[in-house]
């Protein structure tokens, strides 16, 4: 029976480690490591009805919060908002490209945010652009 209980205790710890390990993934920029972890959570509408959104938080060191990049917001099996993400690995520059299907998309339908890396690891808003319509309607550069 003990030898039973140790077996079932060891694989329960293996099991709760390899989901928590899976969880997250590395990701090498330039000189740099950052953790990604996928964050979920779920907003409840002005009418009551549950949005479930996903997002992925990048680390430096697994430690230094870097940034938040939207990956999609849904109800059932409507997508009111979806993210893209692109690094250009080479150049140190991560580009995401969020797309609002609903509300939003009155006044503007996307907004791409370009980010540079910095020496230190961190990351810079170089460039924010909305869109209506396919149609840049806004460019701010920083």
């Amino acid at each position: 029976m003990k030898i039973a209980i140790k077996y079932f205790s060891s694989l329960v710890l293996a099991t709760l480690f390899l989901s928590f390990g899976y969880s997250q993934v590395k990701v090498k920029i330039g000189n740099h490591i950052y953790t990604k972890r996928k964050v979920t959570y779920t907003i409840k509408d002005e009418f009551g009805l549950y949005l479930y959104s996903t997002c992925y938080q990048y680390y430096l060191n697994d430690k230094k919060y870097i940034i938040t990049l939207h990956d999609y917001t849904k109800r059932n099996d409507t997508i009111f908002e979806k993210g893209d993400l692109k690094i250009d690995y080479k150049n140190r520059i991560i580009k995401q490209k969020d797309i609002q299907f609903f509300q939003k998309a009155q006044t503007i339908d996307s907004s791409i945010r370009i980010f540079k890396q910095k020496t230190d690891g961190s990351l810079i808003l170089k460039r924010l652009s909305l869109y209506k319509n396919g149609v840049e309607i806004k460019r701010t550069d920083y």
